[in-house]
């Protein structure tokens, strides 16, 4: 399991680089062309904003492989270490409630999306809306990684 998620977390961090160097790429192409060239881009900014969906969907699977999405330690700092970890098994299993309910979510509106273009690109407007679908599978999957090893490995 262990291989699967670190192959897993490298092919997400290269599609993290990726995303970023296009989303940076495109907006000052974007930003050169409109305010040097007086030329608009009409389908850069719906390229950047693909490619900020993406980054923010593959940006969270990262966050739950890591473990580092935003937190209160305040509420934690108190607890013994039984009920602190007590805590964090409670969170992971809201985290993947919810993500659930974002797959299911985002499915649905796949679904009923299907077969529609983008507005300036001659492509599926899929494109953008799968990022939840598939996103919420690999966050699903590193949560349950997490969980493992908090159950099994740092019992307390």
């Amino acid at each position: 399991m262990e291989k699967i998620s670190d192959f897993l977390g490298k092919m997400i961090c290269a599609g993290l680089l990726v995303t970023m160097v296009v989303l940076v790429a495109i907006t000052l192409w974007q930003i050169t062309c409109r305010f040097i060239l007086y030329i608009p881009v009409q389908w850069s900014e719906e390229v950047v904003r693909m490619a900020f969906v993406w980054l923010i969907f593959l940006g969270s699977a990262i966050a739950c492989k890591e473990g580092t999405h935003l937190t209160l330690d305040v509420l934690t700092q108190q607890l013994s270490p039984k009920n602190k970890w007590r805590m964090q098994i409670a969170v992971l299993a809201a985290m993947l409630i919810v993500e659930a309910l974002i797959f299911y979510a985002s499915a649905e509106y796949v679904a009923r999306s299907f077969g529609k273009t983008a507005v300036t690109l001659p492509i599926p407007s899929n494109c953008v809306y799968i990022s939840g679908p598939v996103c919420s599978v690999l966050m699903f999957f590193f949560t349950i990684e997490v969980l493992y090893r908090k159950l099994v490995k740092e019992r307390v």
